[in-house]
C-alpha cells in the first residue's frame, strides 16, 4: 500500500478515518486460496469507495 503524505510506519490495519482522511493512492493484494468470490468483491468496492487511484489483485501460486 502507497499512501503519499502519511508517516511510514507499521500498521496491522490502515484506518483512513484516523490518517488524516487520505485514501491509499495504490493498493496491492495477494489473495491465498481460501479467499472467496464474495470477500474479492467487497474488498474491491471498498477501493472504489475511497477513491483509491490504483487497486491490484493477483493469486498466490505455488510450487
Amino acid at each position: 500500500m502507497v499512501v503519499v503524505g502519511r508517516p511510514k510506519g507499521d500498521r496491522r490495519a490502515y484506518l483512513q478515518w484516523q490518517e488524516a482522511n487520505l485514501p491509499p493512492q495504490v493498493v496491492f493484494e495477494i489473495l491465498s486460496p481460501g479467499n472467496r468470490p464474495k470477500a474479492r468483491h467487497a474488498r474491491t468496492e471498498a477501493a472504489e469507495a475511497t477513491a483509491c487511484a490504483s487497486w491490484a489483485l493477483s493469486r498466490e501460486r505455488r510450487g
